[in-house]
C-alpha cells in the first residue's frame, strides 16, 4: 500500500473516531427518553420539511461532483458521482473541516476508478468554487436590497453593507465571463489553474444557488 493511501487510511480513521468521541460528549449528558420527547416535541411537518431540504440539498451536491469530474477530465456516469459524493459529504459534513475528511473518503471511491490524486483535487476545488458562486448569488441580492438588515450583526454601515453586497454578485458574473473568454491557464501566486467550460460554469452557478 503506497504512502499516500495510508495517509488517507489514516485520515478517514482518526475522523471517525474524533466523530464518535464528540457525539459521546454531546449526548452523554442526555438520557434516551430525554432525546426522545425533544424530537417528538418538534411538529412532524417540520421534521419532514428539514429532512425533505436535506435530502435536495445533498442531490445538489451530487450535481457539484458531476460537474468536478467534467472539470477534471475524468467524466464518470451519475451514479458513481451520487454514491461518492453523497458518502463523502454525508461524512465530512458531520465531522468537520469538510474539504479533508470528505476528500478522503471520495478519494477512495475516485482512486478505485481509476482518477489519480490531481485529477481529484481539481475536481474538489471545483466542488468549493461551486458553494462559493452560489453563496455570493444569495449574499449580493439580500445586501444591496435590504443592506440595513444586517448591519448591527455583521457591525458595518449600510452603505458598507450595500457594497459587499455588490462584491458578491460581481464573483459570479466575474466567473462566467472569464469562462466564456480565457482559455490559457490562469496563474495565481505559485498555483495554475484552467477556467472550465462557460456550460459548466453556468451550470455551477445555477446549481451552487439551489444548493
Amino acid at each position: 500500500m503506497s504512502a499516500k493511501r495510508v495517509l488517507i487510511n489514516a485520515t478517514l480513521v482518526l475522523g471517525l473516531l474524533l466523530a464518535a468521541y464528540l457525539l459521546y460528549k454531546v449526548f452523554s449528558r442526555y438520557s434516551i427518553d430525554e432525546i426522545i420527547r425533544s424530537i417528538a416535541a418538534i411538529p412532524m411537518s417540520r421534521l419532514l420539511s428539514g429532512l425533505g431540504f436535506a435530502a435536495l440539498s445533498y442531490l445538489c451536491l451530487t450535481g457539484f461532483d458531476w460537474m468536478g469530474l467534467r472539470y477534471a477530465g475524468k467524466p464518470l456516469s451519475y451514479p458513481k458521482a451520487a454514491i461518492a459524493s453523497f458518502t463523502g459529504l454525508s461524512i465530512g459534513h458531520n465531522l468537520g473541516v469538510a474539504a479533508l475528511s470528505s476528500g478522503a473518503v471520495r478519494y477512495r471511491y475516485y482512486a478505485r476508478w481509476g482518477l489519480r490524486a490531481g485529477e481529484v483535487a481539481k475536481g474538489i476545488l471545483l466542488c468549493g468554487v461551486t458553494g462559493v458562486l452560489g453563496l455570493s448569488l444569495l449574499v449580493g441580492p439580500a445586501r444591496v436590497l435590504h443592506p440595513s438588515d444586517a448591519a448591527n450583526l455583521l457591525a458595518m454601515s449600510a452603505n458598507g453593507l450595500f457594497m459587499l453586497g455588490l462584491a458578491c454578485l460581481a464573483v459570479p458574473a466575474a466567473y462566467v465571463l472569464l469562462a466564456a473568454t480565457v482559455r490559457a491557464p490562469l496563474r495565481l501566486w505559485k498555483w495554475r489553474f484552467e477556467m472550465p467550460r462557460l456550460g459548466l460554469a453556468i451550470g455551477q452557478v445555477v446549481i451552487g444557488t439551489l444548493n
